[in-house]
């Protein structure tokens, strides 16, 4: 079988909802995070079950940094069509409106996730075993056997 890249390196543009019905809307450019990205994101994230996770400023602002690309249309409070700064995502995101950043973060954790098909479809074709984290003693410490860590889903050990 071949390798594809992730679904998550495919930009695309994403219209808001408000701005759907307009003749000339306001687009992002936006794709999803790598993998690695995404988990440090979730670390600093609350989750509620497997449907709701709440992000914090600081990881959405890092969400926005690395899966905002550009836009198109998008306009400053006089109607003057603002430019996108490649080179500093800060003043980008600055730029954004609290409705906007959270449409824009959604659409991101949307196309970073696994649709509930592919996870079925990468289960199912997992040949690996499931092993479990292990950690060497730490000298000083008087246990003989090395010490099981279970990681929560943000990457933190839980004992």
């Amino acid at each position: 079988m071949t390798l594809r890249a992730p679904r998550p390196l495919s930009a695309e543009w994403f219209v808001p909802a408000q701005e759907e019905d307009a003749a000339s809307p306001t687009r992002f450019k936006v794709r999803g995070l790598k993998g690695i990205d995404y988990q440090a994101i979730l670390g600093s994230a609350r989750i509620i079950d497997e449907e709701r996770i709440v992000f914090d400023a600081k990881a959405t602002a890092e969400m926005l940094k690395k899966g905002l690309l550009d836009w198109d249309n998008y306009l400053d409070h006089e109607g003057t069509p603002l430019e996108f700064d490649q080179l500093n995502a800060k003043a980008n995101i600055d730029r954004l409106g609290v409705s906007i950043v959270t449409a824009i973060a959604r659409r991101i954790v949307e196309l970073t996730e696994l649709t509930s098909d592919e996870r079925k479809n990468l289960s199912s074709q997992s040949k690996s075993p499931t092993v479990p984290l292990t950690a060497e003693p730490v000298p000083g410490d008087d246990t003989a056997q090395p010490k099981t860590v279970r990681l929560s889903s943000s990457g933190k050990s839980r004992g």
